[in-house]
Parts: structure tokens; C-alpha cells; sequence
């Protein structure tokens, strides 16, 4: 999935395990762990942007990213939490 993740993008703004513009991966699935709906949620954050739960600076949809690749993404992202 890191290959997908740089090939769309996502690292331009994301780093597993430090904030880069957006929040690292790791704390992303560290606040979501075991949240109901949180992947469907991240994934239309993905797909359509979103702002305000990591504060002021927007995350831009991104438009090249398929439905099925933002689920794999979100899913890869969220099994980066180390409390499980």
C-alpha cells in the first residue's frame, strides 16, 4: 500500500509515523480504532476532502483515487494502529 500511497500522492501531505501538512497514519488509526463508521468516513475524506478534525488546513479530495483504492488505502492506514 506505501506504493499506492505515493503513486497517488498521499505522502505528499502524510508520513506513517510524523505529521507532515496532514496527521501521520499512525495517529489517524490510533483515533479511529474501533470507531464505527471511521472507514467509511476516512474514506470519503479521501475521495472528497474534509477539514476541521486536524484543524484549519483542508484535505483536498483527491481525484485520482478509485472508490475501491481509497477503501484499500483507509484499510492499510487504520491496521497501523499499535494498540491493537
Amino acid at each position: 500500500m506505501l506504493t499506492l500511497a505515493r503513486r497517488k500522492n498521499c505522502l505528499t501531505c502524510h508520513a506513517a509515523d510524523h505529521k507532515v501538512v496532514g496527521p501521520a497514519y499512525e495517529a489517524v488509526a490510533e483515533k479511529y480504532a474501533g470507531k464505527p463508521g471511521a472507514e467509511q468516513m476516512l474514506v470519503n475524506a479521501v475521495l472528497h476532502g474534509h477539514v476541521g478534525t486536524w484543524g484549519p488546513v483542508p484535505m483536498p479530495a483527491n481525484t485520482d483515487v478509485t472508490p475501491t483504492q481509497a477503501k484499500d488505502l483507509v484499510t492499510w492506514i487504520l491496521g497501523l494502529n499499535k494498540a491493537r
